[in-house]
C-alpha cells in the first residue's frame, strides 16, 4: 500500500527563494514543514510521532502533533546537499499509531537557501 501526501502548496511564492534564473543553490538550506495528520477514517491524529529523514543522510527529526493533529518541523539541508540537490530534497516521512495504521512515504521537499526568504509548506499526512 502506498501513502499520498495531499498537498505539498507553498504559502508565498518567492522568486527570489528559488534562486532566480540560477537552478543550483548555493549555502545551506532549510524548509519549513506544516501540516495535519488523519487517520484511514479522516479523522486527525492527536498527539503522534512524526519522524523525518532527508536527503539519504540517516539523521532523523522528529516532532509530534499537537492535541489537534497538526504538527510543524523545521528541517536543514547542507550546502553540499543544496547543491547536489538544487535544493530540491527527497524526504522520507514515517508515523504510526498503536492501532497499526501507519505512514511511510518520500517525496521531494523544496528547500531554500539560508537568509533568503522561504516559503512554508503545507504537507497533510494520511495514515493508512
Amino acid at each position: 500500500m502506498r501513502s499520498y501526501v495531499v498537498r505539498l502548496l507553498p504559502m508565498l511564492a518567492l522568486l527570489s527563494a528559488c534562486g532566480g534564473s540560477n537552478p543550483v543553490a548555493v549555502g545551506p538550506g532549510s524548509a519549513s514543514v506544516w501540516g495535519a495528520v488523519y487517520a484511514p477514517d479522516a479523522s486527525l491524529i492527536p498527539n503522534i510521532g512524526i519522524f523525518v529523514t532527508c536527503g539519504g543522510s540517516g539523521s532523523v527529526l522528529g516532532t509530534s502533533a499537537d492535541s489537534t493533529g497538526h504538527y510543524g518541523i523545521n528541517l536543514t539541508a547542507s550546502d553540499s546537499l543544496m547543491a547536489a540537490t538544487g535544493g530540491s530534497i527527497p524526504c522520507e516521512f514515517q508515523a504510526s499509531q498503536p492501532s497499526g495504521a501507519k505512514l511511510d512515504t518520500s517525496m521531494n521537499v523544496p528547500f531554500g537557501v539560508d537568509g533568503t526568504p522561504q516559503a512554508l509548506r503545507l504537507i497533510d499526512l494520511y495514515l493508512h
